[in-house]
């Protein structure tokens, strides 16, 4: 290179790293004027481009540059971020390897490895890449994060656990790494070592807007109702117009009904100008509130306008629910047991128990007076099926419709067994017997029966009007799309119950329907039957499961606090002046349900309905 191109360079290096891009671009211009095939200042003059906001004109300018010098390391790095944040993924992976095959000393090459790996939602190669970056920079606590979100979202949460607890230990004060690290240990069940972190975190950073909402929802989790509140009120002092802070707030029971509140609540509500996700959380919240203080045409008023509004942002097919439950009972015939023996005992360990139903129906309940006994470890939703197969909203004859998972291999039938162990150790891996209350398992009885043939599973049954009007009432998310109209609730409720009365006549006594309504008849009774059914001996701390201190994740976290009360039954009729539709499309159902609740009511009451 001639001696003044050197010089002109160290000029407009000098313009650019100062920010005053248009003056490096005349010195590059002037450059390429005379040497076209410059490389570095074809480079350059992409880089600079590329700060001006001319990512397609930087582009063209890098590659031209690489056409010219294709092997250094730098530049490819460089085009791989322009094209990664330009979502050409497969593009800026290409230039990423190639930078690594040229220096594969530097992290760089790595962490761009790991970035669009990640994009491309290839979760396990992201995760050896940031790993091998922090082994040649173990310093880089944004690698390190990075490397834990992954794990975390892998489900190697105690690996992801570890990577943060290291990258912590040498004094960082990042607000988003404490941030990161507590959200681990919730997931793990740690909820109160990861109010530890947060709490630690805001003495550091004490106005952080993310550490104060996270840990109000952990409090929250952990029953701290109160201090859940103050925590929602603390972020709105931050940002009054935060809409999680504010309908977060409304629906604790222990808020005391600020009308100011309630007014800015109703605001949000009911203007067009706040985003759709903003009125849907805050309606909820708000209808929660209504139907605390009895205000029920209030409080329906809300849930109704936001399940509409989440209903025409979502996909329903009733159509492929009912595909999929005809198929699972062929696949999975009354002798599917006989199939499912096969397994050694070995494999199938008899500790697990699953605990299916509608949502809402008293699964979290159910688990909670479990959980309460000394043998008993409760994981929680455990999203293992859910997340491996999907829902039914799949296209038929996916990886997870029933006729697939019947004639699964078995070697990948072991590979599922072993998954769903390790990921099921993550959460407990002490105690004898372990529930996991994912309710859409109904999907999989079959299939978990061929896994785990001793496993054992209770069926959460609650009168259909109730369990379909508090899917109604809950912020789901938009898996939940049957929820979010009267027709739709009507609609997947009668497949439930066509799908578990299958289970149930397939399994006999591996199932044990548990009726929510029998519980609080006579709960002594009905708690030493779901006792007997998981072969544990009886324990008084069962029956005072309201005073079990463990974290609840579910919209039950506050019920399950509490004694068991009966103002949650026959809840409908506070609404019947407004669910006409679902009156009229499970009037079959509510009839059949309640004819087998009456049955010999006057004298001992049977263990289940079915």
């Amino acid at each position: 290179m001639a001696a003044d191109f050197k010089s002109e360079l160290v000029e407009a290096m000098f313009a650019h790293k100062a920010g005053n891009y248009v003056a490096a671009i005349k010195i590059y211009r002037r450059i390429l004027d005379q040497e076209p095939r410059h490389a570095d200042a074809l480079h350059h003059f992409g880089m600079a481009m590329a700060k001006l906001g001319r990512t397609a004109d930087a582009i063209r300018l890098m590659e031209a540059s690489l056409v010219v010098s294709p092997d250094q390391a730098g530049p490819h790095l460089n085009l791989a971020r322009l094209l990664l944040a330009s979502g050409e993924l497969e593009r800026a992976s290409r230039h990423a390897e190639t930078a690594i095959s040229l220096d594969d000393h530097d992290p760089q090459g790595f962490i761009l490895r790991g970035h669009c790996q990640k994009a491309l939602k290839r979760f396990d190669r992201a995760a050896e890449a940031y790993e091998r970056a922090a082994e040649i920079d173990p310093g880089n606590v944004d690698v390190i994060k990075r490397l834990a979100e992954t794990l975390s979202q892998l489900g190697r949460t105690e690996e992801a656990v570890e990577w943060f607890e290291y990258a912590l230990g040498g004094g960082s004060e990042d607000a988003r790494l404490a941030e990161s690290y507590g959200l681990a240990l919730r997931k793990m069940g740690q909820g109160q070592k990861a109010l530890e972190v947060l709490s630690r975190a805001l003495e550091h950073a004490p106005d952080d807007l993310a550490l104060v909402q996270n840990r109000a929802a952990m409090l929250e989790e952990e029953g701290d109702f109160s201090a859940a509140a103050e925590g929602y009120r603390h972020a709105l002092a931050l940002d009054p117009e935060n809409a999680q802070a504010l309908g977060s707030l409304i629906r604790q029971p222990s808020f005391a009904g600020e009308e100011a509140w309630v007014a800015k609540a109703e605001a949000v509500v009911g203007t067009a100008d706040r985003t759709a996700a903003d009125r849907v959380f805050v309606g909820y919240g708000l209808g929660r509130y209504y139907d605390r203080v009895s205000e029920f045409s209030a409080a329906f008023r809300c849930y109704d306008a936001a399940n509409k509004l989440q209903a025409t942002e979502s996909v329903y097919d009733p159509g492929l629910f009912d595909a999929f439950v005809a198929e699972s009972v062929v696949a999975f015939p009354g002798n599917a047991e006989a199939k499912a023996e096969r397994a050694s005992s070995e494999q199938s360990p008899p500790n697990l128990v699953f605990i299916i139903g509608m949502p809402r129906s008293g699964t979290t309940l159910t688990e909670q007076i479990l959980s309460s006994h000394s043998a008993v470890g409760g994981c929680g939703e455990v999203d293992f099926f859910v997340n491996a197969f999907g829902l039914w909203n799949s296209a038929p004859n996916n990886y997870g419709w029933p006729k697939t998972l019947a004639n699964l291999d078995e070697n990948l039938v072991e590979k599922a067994r072993s998954d769903y162990l390790s990921k099921l150790g993550q959460i407990d891996s002490v105690n004898r017997v372990r529930t996991d209350k994912m309710p859409f398992n109904f999907l999989y009885v079959g299939f978990i029966r061929r896994l785990f043939p001793t496993a054992k599973f209770i069926n959460c049954a609650r009168h259909p009007l109730d369990v379909c009007l508090s899917s109604y009432f809950e912020n789901l998310s938009r898996d939940f799309s049957f929820s979010m109209a009267q027709d739709r609730l009507a609609y997947f409720y009668r497949g439930y119950r066509r799908l578990t009365d299958h289970w149930k006549s397939a399994y006999g006594d591996a199932i044990l329907t548990f009726p929510y309504e029998r519980l609080l008849e006579r709960p002594k009774y009905q708690v030493r039957t779901l006792l007997d059914f998981c072969g544990l001996p009886w324990e008084d701390a069962c029956l005072d499961f309201h005073k079990t201190a463990r974290a609840v994740r579910t919209p039950s976290n506050w019920q399950v606090r509490q004694p068991l009360y009966t103002s949650s039954r026959g809840r409908w009729r506070n609404y019947e002046a407004h669910i006409g539709l679902l009156l009229d499309a499970l009037s079959e159902e509510v009839e059949a349900y309640e004819e087998r609740l009456a049955e010999n009511a006057s004298g001992s009451i049977p263990a289940s309905v079915s």
